[in-house]
């Protein structure tokens, strides 16, 4: 068997066994649920970021739904405010 054809077989070519996918690519998409919210006003996936003592805020348009919790964004928030106010 050549290197090329173990590769595309996934198996390892010293053992001869096939290589696994690990645990955490399994997981990834209940990790990043965690930390993704939908806001059911304007239904964009948001999260909110820690970078350098700062809390940010960032919006995905192009991330599915399904299977996130809801919470109004800050940006929907600040327009009932607004309103209100």
């Amino acid at each position: 068997m050549t290197i090329l054809e173990s590769v595309a077989l996934g198996k390892d070519r010293e053992n001869n066994k096939v290589i696994s996918k690990s645990s955490y690519d399994t997981k990834e998409g209940k990790i990043t649920d965690k930390y993704l919210t939908v806001c059911p006003s304007c239904n964009i996936v948001w999260e909110k970021v820690h970078w350098r003592n700062k809390i940010l805020i960032e919006y995905y348009h192009e991330i599915p739904r399904y299977g996130k919790r809801k919470e109004i964004c800050p940006e929907c928030s600040e327009k009932v405010i607004s309103k209100v106010g």
